[in-house]
């Protein structure tokens, strides 16, 4: 796979030009992916339904006891969309790079398929670290680092907002992109059906029992709306449909990629970063093979994080077996500062969803004409948030400080 490209041009960022068609077996190969992956969410299909309930029980209980955890029913045929995915030829794809990307994103349907066929079982960690990798002593020790230095109580005791008016300010995000391109289609969903903030696509999907700390507000719109819904939109108008629903491994980097709006845009307090390496901790214990208990106890109990708080992130990597991809939260962002930090450059990153890795390869395709600019700019790349990209790029040594001394203001 080509590596991430430092100094890639920035025009990338400019009024989108007609590409070239795909070549007739990519497009047909595109397609096919796209329809399968579009067929199911697995994410909020290993999402427990019952966090709230699950938490007063455990709260009860002393902390003492595992939690239970109730999903929602798998609608989903994975016989059917398996024989789907084995009929999607590869192999007459003449462009290296295209079919590279394809057979990367075919491997990853497949694997989250795993993860849907596994649920609930022990075999479900195997699959979930084939997808989204483990947690080496590098990163473990980095996030470690974090909760030495920064405190792990986000800043919720001040004033918050209830669901209906996070929604409304998404709204009114989505209006203020509308002007950049009137032809954008997106919606903010309440549910009562999910416990996390989250985008699936055109749609940002928030927990109608949700409230948020008021000066968190615009960072995290940022991040799901200036990123996840902006990359979809973007990606959704390259004639590589891929681009709009994710290269394969593409999270870490979008996730990543939203932390970073939210350092750029809003604000990143320190103990933001403490959640993401609490979020690391947690996976490595899931990986240690500990149960939900003692998850729980590392993150309260040896790091201090509230008993709530500790709750949530142990829900997050324990969930359907033990879902790992959040300890990519740090590493995707310590990447991309890294990757500032060489001389690169975020603007490409706005053309869809893919990985950092692949970065080299999307730039190929663009410069061969298959891709186009993108239509919409993410507003938390102005003003200031131009001023704390360049820090972010001057200051010397471990990407760790620059965000910590950046987040503390």
């Amino acid at each position: 796979m080509t590596p991430p490209a430092a100094g890639v041009d920035t025009d990338v960022v400019s009024a989108a030009t007609d590409p070239r068609p795909l070549e007739p077996a990519a497009a047909a190969a595109d397609e096919q992916l796209g329809a399968i992956d579009a067929a199911f969410d697995y994410l909020l299909h290993v999402t427990p339904v019952d966090d709230r309930t699950a938490w007063e029980r455990f709260a009860a209980g002393g902390h003492r006891h595992d939690p239970t955890f109730t999903y929602a029913p798998l609608e989903v045929d994975v016989p059917a969309l398996r024989a789907r995915l084995a009929a999607v030829r590869l192999d007459a794809v003449a462009d290296d790079d295209l079919r590279t990307l394809l057979a990367t994103k075919h491997g990853e349907i497949g694997q989250q398929l795993d993860l849907l066929e596994a649920r609930g079982t022990p075999a479900f960690l195997d699959h979930s670290l084939a997808l989204s990798g483990g947690v080496d002593g590098g990163l473990l020790a980095r996030a470690r680092r974090v909760l030495d230095l920064a405190p792990t109580t986000l800043p919720d005791e001040g004033p918050t907002v209830p669901a209906t008016a996070f929604a409304a300010r998404s709204e009114a995000e989505l209006a203020a992109y509308r002007r950049q391109d009137p032809d954008l289609v997106a919606a903010v969903e309440l549910r009562d059906d999910v416990v996390t903030l989250m985008v699936s696509r055109h749609r940002v999907i928030v927990p109608v029992d949700r409230r948020v700390a008021a000066e968190r507000v615009d960072a995290l719109v940022h991040h799901e709306v200036g990123v996840h819904l902006l990359t979809w939109w973007n990606g959704s108008a390259q004639p590589l449909r891929l681009l709009a629903n994710g290269t394969g491994r593409y999270e870490e980097t979008q996730e990543g990629l939203g932390v970073l709006a939210e350092h750029l845009g809003g604000r990143l307090p320190p103990a933001r970063l403490a959640e993401l390496a609490l979020r690391v901790v947690a996976a490595a214990s899931v990986i240690a093979g500990e149960r939900f208990t003692e998850t729980f106890a590392r993150l309260h109990d040896e790091h201090g994080a509230p008993a709530r708080q500790a709750f949530g992130v142990a829900t997050r990597v324990h969930r359907g077996g033990g879902l790992v991809k959040d300890a990519g939260y740090l590493r995707g962002l310590l990447r991309l500062v890294e990757h500032l930090q060489a001389g690169g450059s975020l603007d490409p990153l706005l053309l869809g969803k893919f990985a950092l890795d692949d970065l080299g390869t999307v730039d190929a395709l663009r410069r061969d004409g298959v891709l186009a600019g993108p239509r919409l700019r993410p507003h938390w790349l102005d003003g200031d948030g131009a001023d704390r990209l360049e820090a972010l790029r001057r200051h010397p040594g471990d990407p760790l400080d620059a965000l910590l001394a950046g987040g503390a203001r």
